[in-house]
């Protein structure tokens, strides 16, 4: 198994190695790891007091085996003999080498440095049972004191995402603890901002055929306006047509393509009327790629340009 991670850490490629301390150090700031454990000590910006964050409970890794068993670079110590651990910088001197043995299991760590942060790569080579994943890092602790904002990813049916403050992270009262509880609203959401429901129909609704509007025709390209017209899909989740302010592909059980300019005259907020289902998605594909290709080719002043978020990270499919 070979696993790479890159920091989100801008460091410049200058390293210094202390004789005693697994130390990387730049311009822009510096890692230590511990002599011990190969666990991160500290990361901290040039000009800035103090660390941003370290290692938690579990080291610098955690591995779950195909049992559900769990082993952690924190059970790992330079002096056990079951459990060893060792470190030593590379022969180009640009990085450190982490290596831990032990009967279940043998990883190899190599932590380098790139010009857009440092890069974190793992060789792991199980024993005898199947290793299903290997964390790197291990989870990460930080003091809650230096937090302005912490943001991160949600599910997409949930939100595209939650920002937390400083308080989330700081010690809770145990008969009140942060937190939240998840609660199905229904179509509140899409009420808000299309001012009523949308027209729901059976989950198991059969695929109607599809039909390109005189709209739509100025919208698509000729080829993607007849592959369409030949098309059928679901369509059970279709917007009122009182909602539907400009409908680029249409059906008996409503408007497939459509949007909703939310009160406004220059944008639309696009959507599908129903959910994808893979006999459908060649056809969602080429009329999402068609009016993306109209809107690149003939921008609404005073807009000059278009963005596609592209989450590097995110899923390759679904939310």
């Amino acid at each position: 198994m070979h696993l790479k991670l890159v920091l989100a850490w801008s460091f410049l490629t200058s390293v210094l190695f202390s004789a005693n301390t697994p130390l990387l150090r730049t311009q822009s700031g510096a890692v230590t790891f511990s002599p011990d454990t190969g666990a991160i000590l500290s990361v901290s910006p040039s000009g800035s007091p103090g660390s941003v964050w370290h290692s938690g409970e579990s080291g610098l890794w955690s591995a779950r085996f195909a049992d559900n068993s769990t082993l952690d670079a924190a059970r790992f110590h330079a002096t056990n003999a079951l459990y060893a651990f060792s470190w030593e910088p590379s022969p180009d001197k640009d990085a450190l080498t982490f290596t831990y043995a032990s009967p279940e299991l043998t990883v190899r760590i190599t932590a380098r440095t790139r010009p857009d942060g440092i890069e974190l790569s793992a060789e792991a080579t199980p024993a005898a049972k199947p290793l299903l994943r290997l964390d790197l890092p291990g989870r990460l602790r930080f003091d809650p004191a230096s937090v302005t904002r912490f943001v991160c990813p949600l599910n997409g049916n949930t939100a595209v995402g939650a920002a937390f403050n400083r308080a989330f992270f700081e010690q809770q009262p145990e008969d009140r603890p942060s937190g939240w509880n998840t609660v199905a609203c229904g179509p509140k959401g899409y009420q808000t901002l299309c001012g009523g429901p949308l027209v729901s129909r059976d989950t198991h609704d059969p695929a109607v055929p599809l039909t390109v509007t005189d709209e739509g025709r100025r919208w698509l390209a000729p080829a993607i306006a007849a592959r369409v017209a030949a098309a059928k899909a679901v369509v059970n989740r279709p917007p009122a047509r009182s909602q539907a302010d400009l409908v680029v592909a249409d059906s008996a059980h409503g408007p497939y393509l459509s949007a909703n300019r939310l009160g406004g005259s220059g944008g639309g907020l696009w959507r599908i009327g129903s959910g994808v289902r893979e006999d459908d998605a060649p056809t969602a594909l080429a009329l999402v790629c068609g009016v993306i290709e109209r809107l690149a080719a003939s921008p609404t002043a005073p807009r000059a340009r278009n963005g596609l978020v592209n989450l590097t990270n995110g899923p390759e499919r679904g939310n």
